[in-house]
């Protein structure tokens, strides 16, 4: 969903790199505070929590409070995107299985394979998809949702086969569904996209939430009297470590009220 959701073309201004410049401000802070916590591996997984972003969470609250277009939805949305994107590329090089040299080889392979998907997704006529998926929005055909799943689960799965956290996967199969269909109608765009957001957040992420806390192990947070204290701390440095490098992602000039009370 959040590779769907994230309109690139609006996001010029220089707002992306605005928003990869502050996560390596974020990232490079968290790798501080990670060393004074606990110097050596766990540092970088302290790094790399401190520095990201749930992209999929921000996503429907700015729609719904009809803030995805503004200025503050975009500088938000690119904030978030570089805060979900990088650190799941970070966690899939130094915190995988195999060493950073041979994870940083796979993690290309799989730029490489998904971005000649993209550039097919690019080039191709899609005028005959668009036909297909107009005809069947109203019949049990559902072929728009059919081509979404099946997008998803060839990319999910090739992310699996390597080793890779799934969400980038999932991430590039939003990214190419928007991609093709960015020229079909409005309405149909709008129609298609609402079943998915239906399937979405009307089973997936709710299973996702019900799974995490069956398997949330709650025992090693009440049963350390350090780690609850220092649970407050790690909010607080989260607060600190993502809110004032996000002030790299405003715009110059007079900031609204929503953007100043979320640091952005």
């Amino acid at each position: 969903m959040a590779g769907n959701e994230i309109r690139f073309c609006s996001l010029g201004g220089g707002v992306l790199g605005r928003a990869s410049m502050a996560w390596v401000v974020s990232l490079a802070m968290g790798l501080a505070a990670g060393f004074l916590i606990a110097p050596g591996e766990a540092a970088v997984i302290i790094a790399i929590a401190l520095s990201s972003t749930a992209l999929g969470t921000l996503i429907p609250i700015l729609r719904d409070a009809g803030e995805l277009g503004s200025p503050f939805g975009k500088a938000t949305t690119a904030m978030g995107a570089v805060g979900e994107f990088g650190p799941l590329v970070a966690i899939s090089v130094f915190l995988g299985t195999r060493s950073p040299g041979i994870s940083a080889l796979v993690l290309a392979l799989f730029v490489v394979i998904t971005g000649i998907a993209i550039l097919i997704a690019v080039r191709m006529q899609h005028g005959h998809l668009h036909r297909l998926v107009s005809a069947s929005l109203h019949t049990s055909g559902q072929f728009a949702v059919r081509v979404v799943i099946f997008t998803l689960a060839c990319l999910v799965g090739l992310s699996a086969v390597l080793d890779l956290d799934i969400l980038l996967g999932a991430f590039a199969a939003g990214v190419m569904w928007q991609i093709i269909m960015r020229s079909a109608p409005e309405s149909d765009r709008e129609q298609v996209e609402s079943k998915i957001e239906a399937i979405a957040f009307g089973f997936l992420v709710p299973l996702f939430f019900i799974y995490t806390g069956v398997t949330f192990n709650l025992d090693a947070l009440l049963g350390s009297t350090q780690v609850l204290i220092l649970l407050p701390v790690f909010l607080a440095l989260l607060l600190l470590i993502r809110g004032v490098p996000s002030q790299l992602v405003a715009s110059k000039g007079p900031r609204c009220a929503s953007g100043r009370a979320s640091g952005c």
